[in-house]
């Protein structure tokens, strides 16, 4: 079993979709931050931000995007656990 643990603050508002079924999907962009440093030997190493897209499904009325939707906005804080799914394509 795989499982990925993300803290870091929310880019922007999810953005929420909801279906004729009943279910939903919130899909959010997560930046973590790495500090600069200067290393023992003086070379700076520059502050880096890595972005995470993250996808919750909702099949229900009950779901966690119903919590995303109300509770998640721009600049918060968030601690995520969940599975990573990479995609492959052509340019």
């Amino acid at each position: 079993m795989q499982k990925i643990i993300i803290t870091g603050n929310l880019g922007a508002d999810p953005v929420v979709k909801s279906f004729d079924n009943g279910g939903k999907v919130a899909n959010f962009n997560v930046g973590v931050t790495e500090r600069g440093y200067k290393t023992q030997s003086g070379v700076e190493v520059p502050e880096h931000t890595e972005w995470f897209r993250c996808v919750v499904k909702q099949s229900g009325e009950k779901g966690m995007c119903n919590v995303v939707e109300q509770y998640l906005k721009k600049g918060n804080k968030v601690g995520i656990v969940g599975k990573v799914k990479t995609r492959e394509y052509e340019d």
